[in-house]
């Protein structure tokens, strides 16, 4: 076979090249379970609500084909809503994304949110030649329940995401450096985006009598709210113990639960049916109105990413009773840390509630540190960061071409050097 002749290729046409990918639209495909309401999926709909649509273009993959809470809103921000299908079969999903990406792409980002699965979507992304690979963890640890097969399956995924993702994206710090310790990543271009908030959102008045009349909630006592996925790690059973404790003699507090789905949502339900100081909110569309004309927020969630609620809570001027881990440490002010009490501590917990519920100026403290707090935690500011990413991961990926560039350029003078002329086919 005829050796091919790498001295007869030219690169005239590098730098209209460049110069093309520096004006053009960049396209995203972002990777994400579903559009029902949760703090990762409300964080994206504010991104792609405000996003640049000349300087991006914004898809969305998403493993149903059912409509969910969020899919109007995506639509009416102008992305497409990709259903890739079989995610439990990769043979099948496979096939569902190729196909897919050649009615939809090319893309020249693929930013994935779904956890380990994150090394299956990267790696179809890396065989199709996607050249920027996002992995974005948002948990800190593995939120299912432990197992060999598990084990296997973590594993599995880590070793693929080590070989395609590109770039790590974390909501806090503490997910970054657990990411690393758990996975072994070895990316070079790593970076915390936090989470960020729609603060005039909260700017609004609210009659809270009003609001809570509106949603069937009682009027003359403190209210004790917290949002949640009704899923296991949020740890809704620990407000149903400290509530029973804190009414035991008297109506000290009333506690709502509101979300959109999980596997503790059917258990709830039951428990809080046999209950007059507790009531569930299955499915509200906006919470601003619940927090502001709520007293207390709680969160004692037995894993979180970074705890964008206590963000929303603050801005809403909550205090925020949460439990201690360093992921909502992150979200909170430093006077609302003191309130934090260690997982599954009932008595800590109860203790804490109690002191604010009988301390208005207390709360009146907290709210103004809350309030001021959250500032830095603006959606503008989570967007100019996610930008950043993408027009730096773009910008190196034109420094890399210039690279490369070069190389052939010195392949060419000196056709004789045959580790250059590997390189070079290698490039192409």
């Amino acid at each position: 076979m005829k050796e091919r002749d790498t001295s007869a290729v030219v690169v005239r046409d590098a730098a209209p090249l460049v110069r093309e990918r520096r004006s053009r639209q960049i396209r995203v495909l972002t990777a994400i379970g579903g559009l029902v309401r949760g703090g990762a999926e409300t964080w994206l709909l504010n991104m792609v609500k405000r996003i640049d649509r000349e300087r991006f273009r914004m898809d969305v993959l998403v493993n149903s084909d059912e409509p969910a809470a969020y899919t109007p809103d995506f639509l009416k921000a102008g992305c497409r809503i990709l259903p890739c299908l079989d995610y439990r079969r990769p043979w099948l999903y496979f096939k569902h994304f190729k196909r897919l990406y050649a009615e939809n792409g090319p893309y020249d980002i693929l930013h994935s949110h779904v956890h380990y699965y994150s090394g299956v979507d990267l790696t179809i992304g890396q065989w199709l030649n996607i050249p920027v690979r996002i992995v974005h963890v948002h948990p800190a640890r593995d939120l299912q329940a432990p197992s060999w097969q598990r084990t296997i399956y973590r594993e599995l995924m880590f070793a693929l995401l080590r070989r395609s993702a590109t770039h790590l994206l974390t909501p806090s710090q503490t997910s970054l450096d657990a990411a690393i310790a758990q996975a072994g990543y070895k990316i070079p271009c790593r970076r915390i985006v936090y989470n960020g908030i729609d603060l005039e959102a909260y700017t609004k008045r609210v009659d809270r009598v009003d609001v809570r009349r509106r949603l069937g909630l009682p009027v003359d006592v403190p209210l004790v709210s917290y949002v949640a996925r009704f899923w296991r790690n949020k740890n809704h059973q620990q407000i149903l113990r400290v509530a029973e404790r804190l009414n035991a003699k008297d109506k000290l507090a009333h506690f709502v639960f509101a979300g959109s789905h999980g596997d503790e949502l059917g258990r709830l339900k039951q428990a809080c049916s046999r209950r007059t100081d507790m009531s569930m909110l299955v499915g509200l569309e906006e919470i601003t109105d619940l927090l502001m004309a709520s007293d207390v927020f709680v969160f004692p969630s037995l894993e979180e990413g970074f705890g964008i609620v206590a963000l929303e809570a603050q801005a809403a001027g909550l205090p925020v009773i949460a439990s201690n881990l360093a992921t909502i440490r992150e979200a909170c002010a430093p006077s609302h840390r003191k309130l934090m009490f260690e997982t599954n501590d009932d008595d800590a917990f109860l203790l804490r509630l109690k002191r604010v519920l009988e301390s208005p100026a207390l709360r009146d403290s907290l709210s103004l540190d809350g309030r001021e707090w959250v500032k830095d935690f603006s959606v503008e500011a989570s967007l100019s960061a996610l930008v950043e990413v993408y027009e730096a991961a773009m910008a190196g990926l034109e420094r890399d071409s210039s690279c490369a560039m070069e190389r052939r350029s010195t392949c060419s003078a000196n056709p004789a050097s045959n580790a250059c002329q590997r390189s070079f086919i290698r490039f192409l």
